[in-house]
């Protein structure tokens, strides 16, 4: 048997692990008793490669037991024999030798050991500040957008998008000079609304400036023409979007039908009261009734409304009680409700279609 350690065998010589030797080689003055000896060898050696197992090292030297033949006699001596791990070398082609001096004359410093195709990261690349960072990939964004293939309209829509993120939050006026007066006003309204929603959202504040983000979205629409939203034919009406509307617009001919035009508006515009304080919003209402062929058979005065509050109003409804005559025949009507904002100078129409019909039964029970 043997003992292995780094890819080296030891082995004990055949005979002396207790079987029986030749007669010729046992001697009367021969050890005692050599298999305690060689135990106890093996022992020490058993020992000394635990420890250098533990200390994760290569052994150097190793005991080895030679056993020789001195003077008719054998005998065990113990040497130290240094024993290399077995490496599986590869063939290559050695290199040409070169002295000190010319290794030192020959050697490429460190910017010539680059090869032409290696990008060099030097270390104040690694410590760039953010604020350079970012300022880089702000100037690389906005090259992008400028010479990519949208329209420059869009090309100045993304400018003033990137912009929170550029240098103090300014826009890039250059990407404006191909625009319409028109156009470059609209940009310049939508940049603050962008750069005021930034500031708000880093200002850590919780709760938005609502105000300060409506009045920039106001500047970006700018001024819009009053938009009838919605009309309804009712019965009742409590409130801003409670009501109890008419599910068919079918009424009897031959008597008076009282009816609620109820009308909700957008882009409505309220200004500041001289007088009394607040916001005051001024529209004027005209109903008109036509035939199928578009013939007028009935209308309304105008209506004017002059509402005022300490606050702006954010939605705004009209109501107006109308009875459309006995002497309507039947058929097929069309109501037409015209609204003009006297603030803002705009208005808007729309119109809702009415049935007249001579039997009752043709109008639904609950709307008799």
């Amino acid at each position: 048997m043997g003992l292995v350690y780094g890819c080296q065998e030891l082995a004990l010589p055949t005979g002396l692990d207790g079987t029986a030797q030749s007669s010729d080689t046992q001697q009367a003055d021969a050890p005692s008793d050599p298999d305690a000896e060689l135990a106890s060898q093996a022992e020490r050696y058993a020992q000394r490669v635990a420890q250098l197992d533990r200390a994760n090292e290569p052994p150097v030297q190793m005991q080895q037991i030679l056993w020789r033949d001195v003077g008719g006699q054998t005998q065990a001596n113990t040497e130290f024999v240094t024993t290399e791990p077995q490496v599986t070398e590869i063939e290559q082609t050695p290199a040409p030798a070169v002295n000190s001096m010319q290794a030192m004359s020959t050697a490429p410093d460190a910017a010539s050991a680059v090869q032409p195709n290696e990008a060099v990261v030097t270390a104040s690349e690694t410590e760039t500040k953010p604020a350079q960072s970012r300022a880089k990939a702000y100037n690389q964004l906005l090259d992008a957008v400028r010479h990519s293939d949208d329209s420059n309209l869009s090309k100045a829509v993304a400018a003033a998008t990137l912009a929170p993120i550029g240098p103090h939050g300014e826009l890039d006026w250059s990407m404006l000079n191909t625009l319409s007066p028109e156009d470059q006003q609209r940009i310049k309204n939508y940049h603050r609304a962008v750069t005021t929603l930034h500031a708000q959202l880093l200002s850590g504040e919780g709760d938005l400036d609502r105000e300060a983000i409506v009045v920039r979205l106001e500047e970006l629409y700018g001024s819009q023409p009053v938009a009838i939203r919605n009309i309804r034919l009712c019965e009742k009406v409590m409130g801003y979007g409670v009501y109890d509307a008419f599910q068919d617009n079918t009424f009897v001919a031959g008597r008076e039908q009282k009816l609620i035009v109820y009308v909700e508006l957008d882009n409505f515009v309220p200004l500041q009261n001289q007088e009394g304080g607040g916001y005051e919003v001024r529209l004027r209402q005209e109903l008109e009734l036509y035939e199928s062929n578009g013939f007028e058979v009935w209308s309304h005065e105008p209506v004017v409304i002059a509402d005022v509050s300490q606050n702006k109003r954010r939605d705004f409804f009209v109501v107006q009680l109308v009875t459309l005559p006995a002497q309507l025949r039947m058929g097929q009507y069309h109501l037409k409700i015209r609204v003009y904002d006297e603030n803002g100078g705009t208005r808007d129409e729309a119109s809702l279609a009415i049935r007249l019909v001579a039997d009752g039964a043709l109008v639904k029970e609950d709307l008799r």
